[in-house]
């Protein structure tokens, strides 16, 4: 009895392709490194590391690179527009999801049809946020599996699973740099469903390397109060924004003092 080698490489999945923007971002090369086989992957570099592109591109992973830093929304923004498959997956370089649970949102959404963004869980994300959220079950998902999908508001911009047509559609406000992009994408998305039963892993802060942390703290407290502000006046009033700016100012102003 002969046994036979199959030699060739694991089929490519033409459905889905996943898009991540990165920022000298080492901890992309571990966490594409199970899934790069099995699905087309496009990585936006906000710099122009040539070193970096030609030592993590390869026949299924593209990296584009910006030459300077654009910032996450327009840099979701370019791999958006170059996405050429019926789904796509925008997630930050330090999550880590497996081929299945990839394979069993594309049969969520097959599914469940009418969706913006399905949401995998993490890291105890039901525990820990869905309490602080809008949220109910969606009596229209009438399946053996409606238990395990939450109808939300909102979702950290960690992990979407999305229609590539629907993501066309909407597109990132590239005035924003860095924060509340998934706020305001998420208020304008219509249905968002957290999937209980598949999970990914986001390690949180990762995505830089140690060497930039005083810098890249000084950009986020800076940008994190803009697009607050931002977010606030385009979604409400000038008013309104200007009272939740001067709030979180008085009270980082007292914490700062306190301390």
């Amino acid at each position: 009895m002969r046994v036979r080698f199959s030699l060739r490489p694991p089929r490519l999945n033409m459905d889905t392709t996943i898009i991540i923007p990165t920022f000298k971002s080492e901890i992309v090369f571990k966490s594409i490194r199970k899934i790069k086989k099995k699905f087309k992957i496009i990585i936006v570099e906000n710099s122009n590391n040539l070193k970096f592109k030609n030592k993590i591109e390869s026949k299924n992973v593209k990296v584009i690179l910006t030459k300077k830093d654009l910032g996450y929304a327009k840099s979701l923004n370019i791999g958006i527009r170059k996405c050429k498959t019926k789904y796509l997956i925008l997630m930050n370089p330090d999550c880590f999801i497996d081929v299945k649970s990839i394979l069993n949102l594309e049969k969520m959404a097959k599914k469940i049809k009418k969706f913006s963004i399905l949401v995998p869980r993490f890291n105890g994300y039901k525990e820990n946020i869905l309490n602080k959220v809008d949220y109910h079950l969606d009596k229209n998902l009438n399946y053996n599996f409606k238990n395990n999908i939450i109808n939300i508001k909102y979702a950290p911009g960690s992990f979407y699973f999305m229609k590539t047509k629907k993501a066309k559609e909407m597109m990132f406000d590239e005035k924003y740099y860095l924060y509340y992009e998934d706020r305001d994408f998420c208020k304008r998305a219509g249905k968002i469903y957290l999937i209980q039963n598949i999970n990914y892993r986001h390690l949180y802060n990762q995505s830089h390397p140690d060497r930039l942390n005083n810098i890249i703290w000084l950009v986020k407290v800076w940008h994190h109060q803009w697009s607050m502000f931002y977010y606030h006046k385009k979604n409400y009033n000038y008013v309104y924004a200007f009272r939740i700016f001067f709030s979180k100012l008085l009270r980082y102003y007292f914490r700062y003092i306190l301390d």
